[in-house]
């Protein structure tokens, strides 16, 4: 079962992690992209890091089934935290999508029995 988990858990992450880093890239502050990337990655590492000690010190401790009960209680947690987000004000800050810089493609030419009137 773990396994299971662990598999739809990896594919739900590889579908959601484009979409993260785009939106994530979109709302950089301009100038400061590289710092921010780095201190994004860096507190992705550490908390990586963190959390595998305190999983691991929990699951010794107290055992498997009290950290995977405490795993999930935190997962619910986060997933509820999105709901109490404030979307109004980031709405208030998007751009219209007719400000984003977007290149446009030139269409190739249509071949002459395309353009002539019959």
């Amino acid at each position: 079962q773990v396994y299971l988990a662990e598999t739809l858990y990896g594919v739900g992450s590889g579908l959601a992690y484009p979409t993260w880093v785009g939106l994530w890239s979109t709302n950089l502050n301009q100038g400061k992209e590289s710092f921010e990337w780095s201190i994004y990655s860096t507190s992705t590492g550490l908390g990586t890091a963190a959390t595998a000690a305190i999983g691991a010190a929990i699951a010794n401790f107290i055992g498997f089934s009290t950290t995977f009960a405490f795993t999930s209680l935190l997962c619910l947690l986060g997933c509820g935290i999105l709901f109490l987000l404030d979307r109004e004000s980031s709405l208030a800050r998007a751009r219209p999508v007719a400000d984003l810089p977007i290149r446009q493609e030139k269409s190739p030419p249509r071949p002459r029995s395309e353009l002539s009137v019959n």
